[in-house]
């Protein structure tokens, strides 16, 4: 029996949060080596320089998440932020954040760290630093993370030294603009203070959040329900729900729009009433539920969230919606739902990305083609043609104080009638790929749990080589091979094509027939990511999947010591030494290594050695590579494996 070999979709099944799942089939390796998810540590500037160990403790910096930015703390350790805003200490230390010669400031080192901690709470640096770390950021849009590039880095070493919460902003502006002049969304000012103090303010309020009624609270009023609308989002293992309340006059209905453990209904039968100021009653089928209810407001009065105390000490909070505003450059968002397996096991399915430029243009990662977005009673509304003969109008409510931007994306179908209640998260914006997003570009996809991990290495000729240790054999042994296909870019539509030619062959190993298999999807990229659909058997877009992005690796990021990670292998754990002079030592053996005008690194081990070493950096990331090992004398002999700095 003859078994098809994976197109690349299918073996790229990398969701955003968990990376990749297994797939079967493929030749075993033969080498050895292993990483454990070491943090960042600073590069090794010598062969003889002293290595500072990696704290024990991770704190975060938000202002939103700031990723990207340099850190340092008392006892000498450098990093650099990730995507999370993480960064490592030890109890007792002080850490500082920089960006080149641009410093804001050092603070007692803890696991949450804001702008206010680096201004001693004096509120005209506090808005300084969070006008600048806002300015900097690579998308314009600090709501779904603050993120600066290595451009942003780079520029800012060459820069006048600048102390940000000192400074007069207008007399640096220049400068700060000039840093960022290379990000995806180029500045041309500097935010305001007022955009950055609100930012700020409602990331506060989101990370520390008031958790029952009291001080800090107000009571809740009429004022605060009538024509307003409310929601949430829980995510916990066995509890998933989302939920979009909207309030009609005192006394009068809820509109509730529901997505309970995966079942998704509209709910209009429900009534509510404030007997007094502070208490809230909601009366459904005949039966009445008070509450002890309050507000957590801005300071300008709106309320961010309510909070329900029930007579069961039961605590619930009610988010209130931002109104959608037209936006300055593209923005787009990621689609999920909750889905429930037949076993009763709940899950996050990520269903679609939804992009918006800055003319209200909107375009689904599931379907070509553009639709024209508009905003009502601050709603966003969105033209949806995914999978129907008539044109349906969506809804994206977005959510205050939930930390990054997030919302309640309501699917309806062309009569009016609820598909689905599922969220939209913020991320970098997205749109479709071009021939050149993969000609002569590599990919690694991740999952970290099971250790495994595909390289996707795009050939500018159109042919692509997947590497992946996601294989197993019928005994659940782990082992590595490699794929070769055919690809192209659709570059009106953003679609890739892949082709792979099947040989069959007879007990001899002789050539008996081949077969061609064709698969057409649609890919979206933002700066540091692609994103695919993973399809049905029936051609059917059912779950958003990952993919990281390469950068090109520079010197001062490749010297250092690493451990490498091959899970197929004796010997799972390596490390890897880049010395300054271009020597190195592998697991104990020497090798030299040299980066080519791609950005990718080669460990080259001597005459007589038939394997070879290559090594690329994801994108966005200051310690994480992926790393592949061939050789010359037999071309199933493939490591795979996830390479991290010490």
């Amino acid at each position: 029996m003859f078994e098809k070999k994976k197109l690349l979709l299918a073996i790229l099944t990398a969701s955003l949060t968990a990376g990749m799942t297994a797939c079967g089939g493929g030749s075993s390796s033969s080498s050895s080596n292993d990483t454990a998810n070491i943090e960042e540590q600073p590069p090794t500037t010598d062969d003889t320089s002293t290595t500072i160990s990696v704290g024990s403790e991770t704190g975060r910096f938000v202002d939103s998440a700031v990723d990207g930015i340099e850190y340092e703390t008392s006892a000498g350790y450098k990093g650099i932020t990730n995507s999370n805003g993480e960064f490592n200490y030890n109890d007792g230390e002080t850490v500082s954040f920089k960006l080149g010669t641009i410093n804001f400031g050092s603070v007692n080192a803890k696991g949450l760290v804001t702008p206010v901690d680096l201004a001693a709470n004096d509120p005209a640096k506090t808005a300084n630093i969070a006008r600048v770390l806002q300015t900097l950021d690579d998308d314009g849009i600090p709501d779904n993370g603050i993120t600066i590039t290595r451009e942003a880095r780079d520029k800012a070493a060459n820069q006048n030294p600048t102390d940000v919460a000192t400074a007069d902003l207008e007399s640096v502006k220049n400068i700060i603009l000039s840093v960022a002049s290379k990000n995806t969304v180029a500045p041309t000012d500097l935010v305001t203070e007022a955009a950055a103090k609100s930012h700020l303010e409602e990331t506060l309020a989101a990370e520390n959040p008031v958790t029952s009624c009291g001080t800090g609270t107000t009571p809740v009023t009429s004022e605060h329900l009538v024509y307003k609308t409310y929601g949430f989002i829980r995510s916990e293992a066995n509890d998933k729900e989302i939920n979009l309340m909207s309030f009609g006059a005192a006394g009068d209905t809820i509109t509730e729009f529901h997505n309970d453990m995966g079942f998704s209904e509209k709910k209009t039968g429900s009534t509510w009433n404030i007997p007094t100021a502070g208490s809230l009653q909601f009366t459904d089928n005949g039966v009445t539920e008070t509450f002890t209810a309050c507000a957590v407001e801005s300071t300008d009065g709106s309320p961010y969230y309510l909070i329900l105390e029930g007579v069961d000490n039961s605590t619930l909070k009610l988010y209130s919606t931002k109104p959608f505003t037209q936006p300055d450059s593209t923005q787009s968002y990621l689609l999920a739902t909750v889905t429930k397996s037949s076993d009763g096991t709940l899950s996050e399915t990520k269903n679609d990305i939804l992009t918006i430029d800055s003319e209200m243009s909107a375009e689904f990662l599931s379907d070509v083609g553009m639709t024209n977005a508009t905003i009502t009673n601050g709603a966003l509304e969105v033209p949806d043609e995914r999978g129907q003969a008539d044109t349906s109008t969506d809804e994206l409510h977005l959510l205050s104080a939930q930390g990054k931007r997030i919302g309640i994306y309501l699917d309806f179908d062309s009569l009016g009638n609820l598909l689905n209640v599922g969220t939209a998260t913020s991320i970098s914006q997205a749109n479709p790929v071009i021939t050149e997003s993969f000609a002569g570009k590599a990919l690694v996809a991740r999952n970290e749990e099971k250790e495994e991990t595909v390289i996707l290495v795009y050939k500018a000729s159109g042919t692509v080589y997947d590497y992946h240790n996601d294989a197993y054999e019928s005994d659940g042994t782990q082992v590595a091979s490699v794929y070769e296909s055919q690809w192209a870019v659709n570059d009106a539509t953003g679609e890739l094509t892949e082709t792979e030619t099947v040989e069959y062959r007879d007990a001899d190993g002789q050539v008996i027939g081949t077969e061609e298999f064709s698969d057409t999807f649609r890919v979206f990229e933002s700066a540091n990511s692609m994103y695919f659909p993973e399809r049905t058997e029936f051609g059917t877009a059912i779950e958003v999947r990952r993919a990281s992005k390469t950068q090109p690796i520079s010197d001062a990021d490749f010297v250092g010591t690493f451990n490498v990670k091959i899970p197929t292998e004796n010997t799972v754990d390596n490390e890897l030494i880049i010395n300054s002079s271009n020597a190195c030592t592998y697991s104990g053996v020497a090798c030299d290594w040299s980066i080519d005008t791609s950005g990718k690194a080669t460990l080259d081990f001597g005459a007589g050695e038939t394997a070879t070493a290559q090594i690329w950096q994801l994108a966005g990331s200051f310690d994480e590579f992926a790393f592949l090992i061939t050789h010359s004398d037999d071309s199933t002999d493939i490591e795979v494996g996830f390479m991290t700095r010490k």
